[in-house]
């Protein structure tokens, strides 16, 4: 559970985010959050708080020694959508190759990339 403010010149921004997460066996964790964002915001005669956006992710990440995959499903205020990841390890090169593919309401995002360890 954690919170932030955040001071702007639209005034304050309250955050909140709160998770929980367990282990489902050896390689594979489960985790669910929550999250918000408000922005305080003063008028003539007193302060309003407004809740910006808002969003309930549930999140499974199977984690060994050759891969990691990451699926996520979030519902939320604007933003809802679906994930898929998954990063192939060559600890022997010390190289990963890593894909992943976001779908939801603001379209769909495919990302890709290798990373090496040089020193």
């Amino acid at each position: 559970m954690s919170g932030t403010l955040q001071f702007s010149r639209k005034g304050l921004k309250p955050a909140f985010e709160c998770s929980l997460g367990t282990h489902l066996d050896k390689y594979t964790a489960g985790y669910l959050r929550y999250s918000t964002n408000f922005r305080l915001q003063e008028t003539e005669d007193s302060f309003m708080l407004r809740e910006e956006d808002s969003g309930m992710c549930t999140m499974v990440v199977r984690n060994t020694e050759r891969y990691q995959t990451t699926a996520s499903l979030q519902f939320g205020i604007p933003y809802t959508y679906a994930m898929l990841a998954h990063t192939w390890k060559l600890p022997e090169k010390k190289r990963k190759f890593r894909g992943a593919l976001k779908v939801g309401t603001f379209g769909a995002i495919l990302e890709y990339g290798v990373e090496e360890k040089i020193t």
